[in-house]
Parts: C-alpha cells; structure tokens; sequence
C-alpha cells in the first residue's frame, strides 16, 4: 500500500514490545520502481532501531471483515495468517492433516503486522495441525502501557487434535474463552486446560 500525507503510522518495538510513537506524515515520497517510501513526521521517534521496528500504517487498518464458510487444508505453515482488526471467522472447516503447521496464526510475519482487536472466533472446526491450532502470543504494549492484543472472542469451536496443543494465547486483554470443544484422537478431552495455553492476559473469561 501506499503512505500517504496525513496518514498515521505506529512505531512498535519487537524487542521490548512496546509502542514507541504514533507520528503523522507531514510530506512523503514514493519511488514505485524500489517501492521505498521517504517520509517527514511530525515528531521525532524515540529510540528508534531500524532492525527491530515495526511500522503500522493506522490509515490501513481493516474496519470490518468476515470470513465464513470456507475449508482450508494447507500443506505447509498455516491454513490462515490473519493480520487484521474488526474480524469475524466464523464456521470454517480447518484441516492441517496434509501438513500444516498452525491453523489460525494471528503473529506477524514477514515484517508485517496490524493491529489485533475486535477479534471474534466462533464455530470453526479446527484439526490435525502440528503445533497449535490458534496461535495468538503478540505482547505489545501501546503507549499507555495497555495491551495492543484485545477484545478477543472464541466461542463454540471444535478442536481435534493429536498430540498439539488446541490453543495458544498471550499478552491480550478482554480475552473471552467459552463453549469450545476439544477432542482427542477423537474423544471429548476430560481436561481441556490440558491443552490450552493461556499465558499474561488481562481481564480474561474461561469457560468449557
């Protein structure tokens, strides 16, 4: 995407994951042949280290999404990598029997992330993924010190496994867990907490 005057970008910090600034842009040019952007801000960014920096434009934010209905069977890494705000998946079939390695992957990738909040999880059938099958474990803080993971919903999920975990959660906030279903080898696990990973999270609601 483009940078545009006037747009806001997030400075975050992937080593000590935290938010560093959030500055405008006062001027900016494009060189569409290296895809580079130039910029003028409006404020400097404190500490800020090229190698360790991430930089989210706020303009490109998603503001509403669904994804519904579909069947995912990757053959490698993740049936989806989801970097978005404002977004319901629900009912999908989610199957990593050939392969894949996580089912719903919320971490960045690539050098590119977003901002995850507002996220609502529900009715998806999710199995046979090597490590996990909904990995969401981003830690940062924005600059009031509040967790930039938050109000994440995951309702009414079935999850067969073999020997993964069914979840893995960290660093959010308003983290919402009820209904959801974990079968083993196909039977109904007696201790689902066995094979939940929720670590560092604010204001959370576990229910089976």
């Amino acid at each position: 995407y483009l940078i545009r005057t006037g747009d806001q970008l997030q400075f975050l910090d992937t080593k000590t994951h935290r938010e560093l600034a959030i500055a405008t842009v006062k001027q900016v040019d494009f060189n569409p042949r290296s895809r580079i952007h130039r910029v003028v801000l409006d404020r400097v960014v404190p500490n800020f280290d090229p190698a360790s920096v991430l930089v989210l434009n706020l303009n490109q934010m998603t503001s509403s999404c669904i994804i519904r209905n579909n069947t995912m069977r990757p053959y490698m890494r993740n049936a989806m990598l989801v970097r978005a705000q404002n977004m319901t998946i629900e009912s999908n079939e989610l199957d990593g029997s050939q392969g894949g390695v996580m089912g719903l992957n919320f971490n960045y990738s690539m050098e590119e992330s977003a901002r995850l909040r507002n996220i609502r999880i529900a009715a998806n059938t999710i199995r046979n993924f090597q490590n996990s099958g909904l990995h969401m474990t981003k830690r940062i803080r924005d600059g009031q010190g509040a967790r930039d993971t938050r109000n994440i919903t995951i309702t009414n999920n079935l999850f067969q496994l073999g020997s993964t975990k069914a979840m893995r959660i960290r660093g959010a906030q308003n983290l919402r867990v009820e209904g959801n279903r974990i079968e083993k080898n196909g039977v109904i696990v007696q201790h689902p907490a066995d094979f939940v990973e929720i670590v560092d999270c604010e204001r959370q609601q576990l229910k089976k």
